[in-house]
């Protein structure tokens, strides 16, 4: 359970990471159109003058958004097998009930006054 709590969290924060990406890498290309530089690319490989610490932000923040799609992905496979463990624990180590098998026995018998078989059965 705590697996998948670490997942959900990190997604959550990925998301929120994945959203400031979008809202610093708008802002620059925002800024370029304003300078005259293509409205279309990011000035940040190499970063433009006047766009370095925009750019480090925007690193930063895909840097963040990376790592917790990581950390996300990796809570949600500890989720998953620590449920698998689980059921195979249970299973591996429930107490088995005896079941009985149906069982049909005959049995010839003899007497001074007869003669036959006896049937007998447990089911």
């Amino acid at each position: 359970m705590i697996g998948l709590g670490v997942g959900v969290g990190f997604t959550i924060a990925g998301q929120s990471a994945s959203n400031n990406v979008d809202k610093v890498t708008a802002a620059i290309l925002d800024h370029a159109a304003n300078v005259g530089m293509d409205p279309n690319v990011v000035p940040c490989n190499p970063a433009a003058s006047g766009f370095e610490s925009a750019c480090a932000v925007l690193e930063d923040n895909k840097n963040k958004q990376d790592t917790d799609r990581t950390v996300a992905t990796i809570g949600y496979i500890a989720g998953g097998v620590g449920a698998v463990a689980t059921v195979v624990t249970y299973f591996a180590t429930a107490k088995r009930t005896t079941t009985r098998e149906a069982r049909v026995t005959i049995l010839p018998y003899g007497s001074p006054t007869g003669a036959g078989l006896s049937l007998a059965g447990a089911f």
